[in-house]
């Protein structure tokens, strides 16, 4: 089982489910809102705003989340060595 990772400012929103792009209002919206959807295809979001590619499952929105925030620590690992 992968080991689960906690980063300050990075949280999956809505635990992995589904949004899409709303170009009405200009945000990301719930797919479940729209269509009456808890999985299937949708955008991951994070907390700290970036998204996903759009992806499959909920399986795959969490694989997204789980490689995004190891390139946040490796990122802040290799400016530490830089300093």
């Amino acid at each position: 089982m992968a080991k689960s990772t906690r980063l300050s400012g990075h949280a999956l929103r809505s635990e992995g489910k589904p949004f899409s792009w709303s170009s009405n209002d200009q945000q990301y919206v719930r797919t479940n809102a729209l269509y009456g959807h808890e999985t299937g295809e949708g955008y991951a979001l994070c907390s700290c705003g970036e998204a996903s590619p759009w992806c499959r499952s909920n399986a795959e929105r969490k694989r997204w989340h789980a490689i995004h925030k190891r390139r946040i620590q490796e990122r802040a690992a290799s400016q530490e060595e830089e300093s």
